[in-house]
C-alpha cells in the first residue's frame, strides 16, 4: 500500500507535474532487470520471496503498472542464449497512440520480425 500510495503521489503531485514543464514526452528504461529467469525460478511457496524476486526481476515496468501510466515494451536485444531482452517506453496520460506508432517505427528499424529463437 505505501508504494502504491507513493506511486500514485508521484503522478498527482510529484513527478508527472514537473516533468509536464519540460519537453518530456516518454520515458525509456529496460522492460527488465535481469535476464529471463528459468521455469521454476519464482519461489511458489513463500509469498514474500516471491515478491521480492518480482520486484528485483521487473523494478521497471512496477512504476507504470502502479500510477496508471501507458506503457509498452518492445525486444530490441537477443541474449547469448536467444532469450528477448527489451525496452519499456512510458507515455505520458492518454499517450497509446503514440506508444504504438514508436513501437511500430522501432519494430522496422530492427528488423525485429525476422529475428527467431534458434530452436525455431
Amino acid at each position: 500500500l505505501l508504494f502504491l500510495q507513493f506511486a500514485r503521489g508521484l503522478v498527482d503531485g510529484g513527478a508527472m507535474p514537473r516533468l509536464s514543464r519540460y519537453a518530456v514526452n516518454r520515458v525509456l528504461t529496460p522492460a527488465l532487470a535481469q535476464e529471463p529467469r528459468p521455469v521454476g525460478w519464482y519461489d511458489a511457496e513463500d509469498g514474500e520471496r516471491n515478491f521480492a524476486q518480482q520486484v528485483a526481476y521487473t523494478p521497471y515496468t512496477s512504476f507504470a503498472n502502479v500510477t496508471g501510466l501507458p506503457a509498452i515494451t518492445l525486444p530490441v536485444h537477443l541474449t547469448d542464449d536467444g532469450l528477448p531482452m527489451g525496452v519499456q517506453l512510458i507515455g505520458r496520460p492518454g499517450g497509446e497512440a503514440t506508444l504504438l506508432a514508436i513501437g511500430r517505427q522501432l519494430e522496422r528499424r530492427l528488423h525485429w520480425q525476422r529475428r527467431h529463437p534458434p530452436q525455431w
